[in-house]
């Protein structure tokens, strides 16, 4: 079922206010009025990002070379999170003028934790064995190999990140990997940010050769009875074109388009 704008608009203005109430653990918020930054703090590995972004008519280019000369000034990379609904609705082409790149397109998609889920399929998974991972064990370093292999990239601060966040924030933070004879096929993750109504599912994915096993739906439902367990009302996620039917199909609504546009320090001189 396809819901209207107007529920869209509201449920992702609730997602915005909810971030902004209850922040990111391990991240500085800084609150700007027109976007929000989020900068990782100084003992935790991530990377910096902007998210929310209401921009005023005819200040566009000079407020986001203002955040270019931010990041340039202290020489790190970072990201502009775009949404359907952020202001002005042609974002991406204005941050694509200022030599941003987009990565790849996905979709926000919420989750009603009250939705019935669908139980574990037992024939379709023998064989494959689940781990949670724990702080210290080899868990993290295989869920990062699964990213790795399935998007062909690197992930080089990927580990570090999450495993500072387990060690700082404990039940904040559930990873977990698939396995098939020791070897890890699949992966993906869940944040908590406390007191808040919204849990985010990240890193769901499965190696091209094991889909179809019911992997993936197992790590949803495992990250997503968590979620209810702890009386979150919604799930939230960047679902990619592949994983979107997949989630659709177990009952997600799609809020709206979002993509990330990335501004690498390297390709861009120092500002002066």
């Amino acid at each position: 079922m396809i819901r209207s704008s107007s529920w869209r608009r509201s449920l992702f203005a609730e997602n915005e206010a909810d971030h902004i109430a209850h922040p990111i653990d391990g991240y500085e918020t800084q609150r700007l009025g027109c976007v929000t930054r989020y900068l990782p703090l100084e003992h935790m590995h991530g990377e910096s990002f902007l998210a929310f972004t209401r921009l005023p008519q005819g200040e566009e280019p000079s407020l986001i070379r203002e955040q270019v000369a931010f990041f340039q000034e202290r020489r790190k990379s970072f990201e502009w999170k775009t949404y359907g609904f952020d202001e002005p609705d042609d974002l991406p082409e204005l941050l694509r003028a200022e030599r941003f790149v987009a990565d790849s397109a996905e979709a926000l998609l919420v989750f009603p934790t009250f939705r019935t889920l669908r139980k574990r399929n037992a024939s379709t998974l023998r064989g494959i064995e689940f781990r949670k991972a724990v702080v210290g064990d080899a868990t993290l370093a295989d869920v990062v190999k699964v990213q790795e292999t399935v998007w062909n990239r690197s992930f080089h601060w990927l580990e570090a990140h999450l495993s500072h966040a387990l060690e700082a924030r404990g039940d904040d933070l559930l990873a977990f990997c698939a396995y098939a004879r020791s070897r890890p096929v699949g992966s993906g993750w869940i944040t908590f940010r406390r007191a808040s109504r919204f849990a985010e599912l990240h890193g769901g994915a499965v190696l091209d050769e094991m889909r179809g096993r019911g992997i993936y739906a197992e790590l949803f439902r495992a990250r997503a009875d968590e979620a209810w367990r702890r009386d979150c009302e919604f799930l939230a996620v960047d679902a990619s074109p592949m994983s979107r039917p997949i989630l659709e199909s177990k009952g997600f609504d799609y809020v709206c388009d979002t993509c990330p546009m990335q501004f690498s320090i390297r390709n861009c001189p120092a500002a002066t």
